[in-house]
C-alpha cells in the first residue's frame, strides 16, 4: 500500500498536501469539461490549482505556463470576450511564455520539447474549439503530455491528460451538430 501510495505522489507530509490539493484540482477540472453551464468557471479554477501545484510543488514552469494559459481562456470565456481579440490574445501569450522557457533553458532536451508541444497544443486548441480541429489539436497536445508528466513525476497530470486526450478525440469522431462544426 505504501508504494502506491509513494507512487501517486504521497509520500510524506508537504508532497501528500500538495498532491490532495492537485488532484482536486484535476476533479474540478473533470467536471468542467463534463458540464455546459459551469464549464469556463470549473476549469478556469482547477487550472488555477494545478498552476500552484505546477509552479510551487513540482517547479515545472512548463505545466505551470499551460495552466496560466487555461485559467486566461477560461477568464476570456467567462467574460465573453470575442474570439477576434481572445483568439490571438491567447495565442500571443503562449508564443511569448514558451520562448521565454526556451531562452530561459527549461527546454534543454527532448522531453521538455515533447511537454512544450503538449502545452501548445492545448493553448492553440483552446481557441479554435469548438471546431474539430479545435478538439483534434487539444488531444495531440494532451497525448504529448501524457508522455511528458511521468518523467517529471506529474502524475495528476499524467492522469488528467489521459482522459482529456481520450475525451478530445471522442469529440473528434463523434457526430457534431451544424453549429459544432
Amino acid at each position: 500500500m505504501t508504494a502506491i501510495l509513494n507512487f501517486f505522489g504521497f509520500v510524506d507530509l508537504p508532497s501528500t498536501i500538495w498532491n490532495l490539493f492537485a488532484y482536486a484540482g484535476m476533479v474540478v477540472i473533470l467536471f468542467g469539461v463534463k458540464s455546459k453551464k459551469y464549464r469556463p468557471h470549473l476549469i478556469g479554477s482547477g487550472a488555477i490549482i494545478l498552476m500552484l501545484f505546477a509552479f510551487l510543488f513540482l517547479r515545472d514552469y512548463i505545466l505551470a505556463s499551460l495552466q496560466l494559459l487555461i485559467g486566461i481562456s477560461a477568464i476570456f470565456e467567462i467574460a465573453q470576450v470575442n474570439k477576434k481579440i481572445s483568439t490571438p490574445s491567447v495565442l500571443t501569450l503562449a508564443l511569448a511564455l514558451f520562448l521565454a522557457l526556451i531562452f530561459e533553458g527549461y527546454v534543454p532536451d527532448f522531453l521538455r520539447w515533447l511537454g512544450i508541444l503538449g502545452a501548445f497544443g492545448i493553448a492553440l486548441g483552446l481557441v479554435l474549439a469548438p471546431k474539430r480541429s479545435g478538439f483534434a489539436i487539444m488531444g495531440a497536445g494532451g497525448a504529448f503530455l501524457v508522455v511528458y508528466a511521468p518523467f517529471v513525476g506529474a502524475w495528476v497530470f499524467f492522469f488528467l491528460n489521459l482522459i482529456f486526450t481520450y475525451l478530445n478525440f471522442k469529440a473528434v469522431i463523434e457526430p457534431q451538430t451544424e453549429s459544432n462544426q
